[in-house]
């Protein structure tokens, strides 16, 4: 459970880091990432935590073409 959390927090220190160096298209998917990780280990997210999470994942990734 501590290793889940861990890896929880560190996912949202990482998303901090591109949201600040205004990175949205990361944002955006380390924000996925920190939504899977806590359904997938069954934790938990802060009010606050979750209340970042969910601005960022309105940081819609451009679309590429396919190639």
């Amino acid at each position: 459970m501590e290793s889940s959390r861990f890896l929880i927090t560190d996912s949202l220190a990482k998303v901090a880091e591109y949201v600040s160096n205004g990175d949205k298209e990361s944002a955006f998917n380390f924000a996925s990432l920190v939504v899977w990780r806590v359904d997938q280990y069954e934790s938990w997210m802060t009010d606050n935590e979750s209340a970042f999470i969910d601005k960022c994942l309105k940081f819609k990734p451009r679309r590429r073409p396919n190639v």
